[in-house]
């Protein structure tokens, strides 16, 4: 027989214990990695206090130079991962809905200044952007979304292909992500967007999707004579070999024979025809 002084523990309240000590967890972890980050920044600025030092008296290509160098790069890697842990640890994770879609993620690759009065919204496939999807970027570059289904009555809503995009402060596409996304009703979806710093100079003048583009046909040459029309260009001649020039060959002391283009037949070589000049007749002496 159970004792009336038994605790009994709910499984909403191991479920609240399980979601705070979690939550204690990542907010520990993001301590300690940010803890971890200072440390290595101060470890630069000793490893680049010794490359100063050093680089006064050793040549450039010196061996302790270039060690040097290959640990400051690494270092500088390192650090930037640790950043970005930091930056994951500290997403909250947000609340789902059984009737829409949540996507969290961060824009990486780019300069979160960049992104200052920037949006992430989400469009069909078709172009079209769906309203209500809008999120700022905050200073990390990170963005949260949510899409609502509409109501679909007794029957469950059903999963949709969107596509992701980055506007500028007068809502222009400045970043388009090639792959789309699968939004499923009460999912909740964590995704880190590659982004182009390049793309981010100037509005992209494109506003359809990947797939439209490569359904549409190729544009028609302009008709002759058009402003801003190029000829075709036309096809290399072909290169002949140049006409063998008559060359003279001496054959006889005062004679000459003409050879190349204007070689003698088989005849006249037997006798048909005289290839000298006929000599007058020798007089007899007076």
């Amino acid at each position: 027989m159970a004792d009336e002084d038994e605790t009994r523990i709910t499984i909403d309240e191991i479920n609240e214990t399980l979601r705070l000590g979690v939550d204690a967890a990542d907010e520990e972890r993001a301590s300690e990695l940010e803890t971890f980050l200072l440390l290595r920044a101060a470890r630069e600025a000793g490893l680049r206090s010794e490359q100063e030092r050093l680089s006064q008296t050793l040549a450039p290509d010196h061996p302790r130079l270039r060690a040097l160098a290959l640990r400051i790069e690494a270092n500088a890697v390192l650090g930037k991962r640790l950043g970005e842990e930091a930056v994951r640890a500290r997403t909250d994770v947000p609340e789902s809905d059984p009737q829409g879609w949540v996507l969290q993620g961060r824009l990486t690759g780019v300069d979160p200044a960049s992104l200052r009065n920037h949006l992430v919204a989400l469009f069909d496939r078709a172009g079209k952007r769906l309203e209500g999807t809008e999120s700022p970027i905050d200073e990390f570059g990170r963005f949260l979304i949510k899409l609502t289904f509409p109501a679909a009555g007794r029957e469950p809503a059903a999963s949709r292909e969107v596509f992701l995009r980055v506007l500028d402060s007068r809502e222009r596409t400045v970043y388009r992500h090639a792959t789309s996304l699968t939004a499923i009703p009460g999912g909740v979806e964590y995704a880190e967007i590659g982004v182009n710093q390049a793309a981010l100079a100037a509005p992209a003048a494109v506003e359809t999707t990947p797939a439209e583009a490569r359904r549409q046909p190729e544009p028609a040459p302009p008709a002759g004579g058009s402003e801003g029309s190029q000829p075709a260009p036309a096809a290399p001649a072909e290169r002949r070999p140049a006409p063998r020039q008559p060359r003279e060959i001496r054959t006889q002391p005062g004679t000459l024979e003409r050879s190349g283009e204007e070689t003698p037949t088989l005849e006249e070589r037997r006798g048909g025809a005289p290839t000298e000049p006929p000599t007058e007749p020798r007089r007899p002496p007076g």
